[in-house]
């Protein structure tokens, strides 16, 4: 898997349920009208999208052709090559059909969709995922990461109120 590279790419990364479903012809849809305008804008997004996903779709790879078709030389190959290798991934046309209804609305759900990633990027890891985290790890390493969240030195990756009652104290 590549390094998560933008909020796109990290969502689906850690969310590979929302590679397909329903929404996704939506999507595939938004990305094709915004090739019309800023077709290198269009082409990351959707290459962010076909690097995450752990399945191609029928939709997408609809859009993918669309996107090939543009005129933007500087990122011909490159694209290309992303489109190459998703079309080796398995084939999911049914998916899931994501929480947030605002995938599902057309002319809208390309927004919501990077809205939401840029959201989740944004938004600090949570009490669960911060306490599997820690139960995960060795006491010495629990321990620095603790010490790293107090200090402000984790950023906006954690917040000290995820921590579980009492790691303040160790």
């Amino acid at each position: 898997m590549y390094p998560p590279v933008d909020p796109v790419q990290a969502m689906l990364e850690d969310h590979p349920e929302l590679s397909a479903g329903p929404h996704m012809v939506h999507i595939g849809q938004g990305l094709v009208d915004l090739g019309k305008t800023r077709p290198r804008s269009a082409r990351r997004l959707a290459a962010a999208i076909m690097r995450a996903s752990p399945t191609k779709n029928t939709p997408i790879s609809s859009a993918m052709e669309s996107l090939l078709q543009l005129d933007d030389g500087a990122t011909d190959g490159e694209f290309l090559a992303v489109v190459k290798e998703y079309d080796t991934k398995p084939l999911d046309d049914e998916g899931t059909v994501p929480d947030d209804f605002d995938f599902l609305q057309p002319g809208k759900a390309l927004g919501a969709f990077v809205q939401s990633a840029v959201g989740r990027i944004r938004a600090p890891k949570g009490l669960d995922d911060v306490a599997d985290e820690l139960a995960n790890m060795s006491a010495k390493e629990r321990d620095i990461l603790v010490e790293n969240i107090v200090s402000g030195k984790e950023g906006w990756k954690y917040d000290v109120a995820s921590l579980p009652v009492g790691c303040e104290l160790n």
